[in-house]
């Protein structure tokens, strides 16, 4: 019988870099963290995390910075009460969260001119900045990163801070469900809950729980399933009109595109949001066995993501003119 190949945990490839950060951590007072616009539960959970534990080092003045508000499903997260939209924060040392593009950062490049910068991503390195970047793919959240940095620095791990990197994981992991879930991952998880994080709490406010209304939107939009079939593309459309109708936001479509991917002859799933008029979100999914690397498709029309998760978005286009030119990418990738 052959031996199974392990995977290099990420604080030993990165224990130097780790390392690095933590001496700038020492060496600076004033910090600045930042995550994405429209932050998820790896975005915020990968921040908040870092703002539990740095906000106990003495002589420590730490920001948090979030372009959007929280999402209520994650409003359950430690510490989100004090992330803010606008700072005039000169800082230090600025640390950056799970973005893959500098630009869905929102933050403008004056407040950081002077500050070193750290870039924490398991995005495929794009638009990253960073004296220091550490940027792994094969990871399955950005939270999980944290929590190998926490570990190989000896950083303690509180039950709000396991809390905060739970999320991360159980979030970009689609329960512990999706491809990116390695052993590494789970050993990752169930320390956390060693650590005091509650996998019950954790699953109750991101996927369960959902309001009856939000359950009949859901059941609205799979009723329209569309097909693309030389593709093997699935998808559904919500114009900007239906969007108001149903007075719904962003977060109570998450979930939506892995449901349409689900039948063995799609190949890749499409979800296309007009969220406001002329403003298009589109969210992708696919799977290993299908073979479509949706992250090139959105790359190609200006977003980027994962090889089975991946997103964009469009302005100043039609639902189907969104929809042609994600058929005509796919088709000249295949």
């Amino acid at each position: 019988m052959g031996t199974v190949p392990v995977k290099i945990h990420t604080y030993m490839q990165f224990r130097d870099k780790f390392s690095e950060v933590s001496q700038l951590i020492k060496g600076k007072n004033k910090i600045l963290l930042a995550s994405h616009e429209r932050p998820d539960g790896d975005a915020l959970g990968s921040m908040t995390a870092m703002f539990s534990v740095l906000r106990t080092f003495p002589g420590k003045e730490v920001v948090m910075f979030s372009k959007d508000p929280t999402p209520s499903n994650l409003s359950f997260l430690p510490f989100v009460e004090h992330i803010v939209s606008s700072t005039n924060f000169s800082p230090e040392l600025f640390i950056a969260f799970d973005y893959g593009d500098f630009s869905r950062l929102g933050v403008d490049d004056e407040v950081i001119r002077d500050a070193d910068i750290v870039t924490f991503d398991h995005h495929p390195e794009f638009n990253q900045r960073g004296d220091i970047k550490i940027i792994d793919t094969s990871c399955s959240s950005t939270c999980e990163m944290i929590y190998d940095f926490f570990i190989s620095e000896g950083y303690p791990i509180t039950p709000e801070t396991a809390k905060s990197l739970l999320t991360g994981i159980f979030t970009d992991t689609g329960g512990l469900s999706h491809v990116n879930t390695s052993r590494k991952t789970l050993e990752a998880a169930g320390n956390l809950l060693r650590y005091g994080a509650s996998l019950k709490k954790v699953h109750k406010h991101t996927f369960a729980g959902k309001p009856e209304r939000v359950l009949k939107t859901w059941g609205g939009i799979l009723k329209n399933i569309s097909r693309e079939e030389d593709v093997g593309m699935a998808y559904v459309a919500v114009s900007s009109d239906k969007f108001e109708e149903l007075d719904a936001s962003l977060e109570n479509f998450e979930g939506i595109v892995n449901l349409i991917a689900m039948p063995p002859d799609v190949m890749f799933s499409l979800l296309l949001i007009e969220h406001k008029p002329g403003v298009v979100k589109c969210s992708m999914r696919s799977e290993p066995f299908k073979g479509v690397d949706v992250s090139r498709i959105a790359r190609a029309l200006g977003g980027g993501g994962h090889k089975y998760a991946a997103g964009f978005e469009m302005r100043g286009e039609t639902l189907k003119n969104v929809v042609n030119r994600v058929k005509i990418i796919a088709s000249d990738l295949q």
